[in-house]
């Protein structure tokens, strides 16, 4: 009689173990978890401790509230002259609407990828090789302008935006 308790015991203490698994949340710092419940969006979980009705309800995404780092390598551009010109640059940005960021987009790194570069071939078809030097300042902040509509409709902030290195291209002479 006492085996079988024992087996009874341990069988209960496992569903509770799973059980406590299966409803508590716990969101760390700087993150933001978004629940759905039955594939359908229902609340932004902040950082705690949180709880959840099991098979119902899943975390569906994690996002980190931390700026986030993007570089951008071996860009080419053509100048106003014709030159080409191989950009390397950097991207910092940080999600502000976490819902917009899972659901607008079905990757929103790429698609905000993809937006900056057009900014960045525009911005730089529109200048002659030897003033983009000088103008690299006033071209980030072109860049950065033209890209936070589309950033934000996505969750995101672009926080900064810089040209690091520009050079021709030696293979095309």
């Amino acid at each position: 009689m006492s085996l079988l308790l024992v087996r009874l015991l341990v069988v209960i203490g496992i569903f509770l173990l799973l059980l406590y698994f299966l409803t508590i949340v716990i969101v760390p710092e700087n993150s933001f978890f978004i629940q759905e419940r039955l594939g359908r969006f229902t609340k932004i979980l902040t950082p705690g401790l949180h709880f959840q009705v099991p098979i119902l309800d899943k975390v569906a995404f994690k996002f980190s509230r931390k700026e986030q780092t993007c570089l951008i390598k071996d860009l080419l551009c053509q100048t106003l002259d014709g030159i080409p010109i191989l950009i390397d640059s950097i991207f910092i940005f940080q999600i502000q609407d976490p819902v917009k960021a899972a659901y607008e987009s079905e990757n929103f790194e790429d698609s905000i990828l993809i937006e900056l570069q057009s900014n960045i071939l525009k911005e730089i078809q529109n200048h002659y090789a030897d003033e983009i030097l000088a103008r690299r300042y006033g071209m980030n902040q072109s860049i950065v302008k033209h890209t936070s509509e589309p950033a934000k409709n996505l969750g995101l902030k672009i926080i900064r935006f810089e040209i690091q290195q520009l050079r021709r291209d030696v293979k095309i002479t």
